[in-house]
Formats: C-alpha cells, structure tokens, sequence
C-alpha cells in the first residue's frame, strides 16, 4: 500500500493485497484520510475482482479516532465497516460472506514510559451461504515500548 500527503490535512493511499488458498484472491484497497486537530477520519474502499461463478465484491470501511496524550500517540475511537471484508480471516470458507456489517471501538494509551495498553472489541452479524451468523471479538494487550 503506498501512501501520499494531499495536503490540507489529506492523506491517501492506494495498494494489493494477496491471499493464496490454492487460487490467488486479489483485493485493491483505496483509503482517503482527513487529520484535523487530534482527530483522524478515514474512509476505506476494499474491491475483490470475482472469478468464474463469484461476482465482484466491494466493502466500505469508516473510522473515527481521537489521539491524546502528552505525545499524542494514545488514541480512542471507533468504527463501522459494510460487506465482505472479515476482521479475522481463518480459512478459505471464511471468504464466501454473502453480506457483513461490523461496529467496532477501539482505546490504545501509553502507560508510563515502556508500556502501552490497548483494547478493542467489535460485533459483527454476517450472512453466510447457511444463514445468519453473529460474531463478538474482544482482545487486549500490554505491550513493552523498547
């Protein structure tokens, strides 16, 4: 993914990504990013080409964060995501969702001067081939700064 400054706050970037289950998955990313102040917003288009019988799929990708702190990399924020790009990609049947909305939050702090704290949790409902499926994640982490 290769990104560039468009001034007045702008930011975008444009990139591949590869997954290779047998047959190679394509997805082209485009993201447009607007700073103002200590807040970042960001819009995020993900396009899969289809192959033989599996039409071309789209997701669309909206976050919100606001950075505080005395060095102003600790950050809250949240965010809503809609079609088929999954958070956690497992197998190859994890590709065929038919449909997917995501709410997901998010708060990363530092934590004196080698540790930092994140947490974050999402809920999901998905259409899958053999109906609905809901999906809650949650994880948090301590990590050391060297």
């Amino acid at each position: 993914e290769l990104y560039q400054s468009l001034g007045g706050g702008f930011e975008a970037s444009a990139g591949w990504r590869g997954l290779d289950f047998g047959n190679t998955t394509n997805i082209y990313v485009g993201t447009l990013t607007k700073y103002a102040g200590n807040w970042m917003l960001t819009g995020r288009v993900y396009h899969v080409p289809g192959a033989g019988e599996v039409s071309d799929s789209n997701t669309y990708q909206g976050q919100v964060r606001r950075y505080f702190g005395a060095d102003g990399t600790s950050f809250f924020g949240a965010g809503y995501s809609h079609g088929f790009q999954r958070e956690e990609i497992r197998n190859v049947t994890d590709l065929v969702s038919l449909d997917s909305d995501t709410f997901r939050g998010e708060l990363d702090a530092r934590m004196g001067r080698r540790l930092r704290a994140a947490i974050s949790g999402s809920t999901s409902r998905q259409h899958r081939q053999w109906g609905p499926l809901r999906q809650n994640t949650l994880s948090a982490s301590l990590r050391v700064v060297f």
